[in-house]
């Protein structure tokens, strides 16, 4: 099968195509390369991962790479993904976030692609928790708010001109070779850590998050390809979480308690910080999970199997 990855340097585009070529599928990755792959990209290439790069706001760029290369599946997770960052900076997150979806649904129906892409629960904002796709979304950021913005124009693109996609509401992925840049709490404490800096919680200590491994979320990605297989003309949106919450307070303590194998007693900050702009209470993946009845990775495992990426010393 010959695959496309857009953002492929990048954290979970970068875990999907390594996943892809190991199962022996042909592997085009495309990205900008602005914010991500000097760690994950020689990987994938060593691999043999072929590589564009390309910023998927280039129209004609991205029509000469599907032309070329004729893909079967495209998994798209290129985006601006700085929630906080978001609020300075809305017109380009919605360029990037929202042309750069259209850019390539349009592709797609084009190419007759079928189209797995990359959504986020931040779409749902406050409601009540376990959020379910049939909840009315209420995105409380321009980041947010443009990966909803995406859910909709692939909608369009569906059924004006015909598509096949699913679109994925990931809730809080981590794992190794995820960047502090995006302001993640779980690079961002073990990185702290590292540097023996304080833990600092920001918000309530018993705000808390469906953590989803990225092995987990590759698998939802395969699981949604499987099912565009068998249909036409088709647009559906699942939830990818684990159906189980961690609070940051219970996750600071578990991060503390793997540190010391590393020799490093971390120090939680017991000061009150107030939370972030644009993070929700509670996100609790509901109905429709595309990862239900399917044995997820416990968080304690996760963390165990991330902590390495962060503790190694930095080339």
């Amino acid at each position: 099968m010959k695959v496309i990855v857009t953002g492929a340097a990048g954290f979970i585009g970068g875990h999907i195509a390594k996943t892809m070529l190991k199962l022996g599928h042909e592997v085009l990755g495309i990205d900008n390369l602005s914010t991500s792959g000097k760690e994950f990209l020689p990987i994938l290439i060593d691999l043999g991962m072929k590589f564009e790069k390309i910023d998927i706001t280039d129209e004609q760029g991205v029509e000469n790479v599907f032309a070329s290369f004729c893909p079967d599946v495209v998994f798209h997770h290129a985006a601006y993904a700085f929630v906080a960052q978001s609020f300075e900076n809305p017109d380009f997150v919605k360029k990037v976030n929202e042309l750069g979806t259209k850019i390539i649904g349009l592709s797609c129906s084009k190419h007759k692609s079928k189209l797995v892409y990359a959504s986020t629960s931040a779409v749902y904002g406050d409601c009540k928790s376990p959020q379910h796709t049939s909840d009315k979304a209420s995105p409380t950021s321009p980041y947010a708010n443009s990966k909803l913005n995406g859910e909709i124009i692939i909608e369009k693109i569906k059924q004006n001109q015909g598509l096949c996609a699913i679109g994925l509401r990931y809730f809080n992925v981590y794992g190794p070779y995820q960047s502090t840049a995006y302001g993640s709490v779980i690079p961002t404490w073990f990185t702290c850590a590292k540097n023996k800096e304080s833990i600092k919680i920001f918000g309530r200590k018993d705000i808390s998050r469906d953590f989803t491994y990225v092995d987990d979320v590759v698998n939802a990605n395969i699981k949604a390809a499987n099912i565009l297989k068998e249909k036409n003309n088709h647009h559906e949106i699942f939830n990818v979480g684990t159906e189980k919450s961690t609070s940051l307070n219970l996750l600071s303590k578990i991060i503390k308690n793997i540190c010391k194998k590393y020799s490093i007693d971390v120090k939680i900050d017991s000061n009150n910080y107030p939370a972030r702009k644009g993070d929700v209470y509670k996100l609790l993946a509901g109905d429709k999970n595309i990862l239900k009845n399917t044995k997820t990775i416990d968080i304690n495992e996760g963390l165990e199997k991330s902590s390495w990426f962060y503790m190694k010393e930095k080339k």
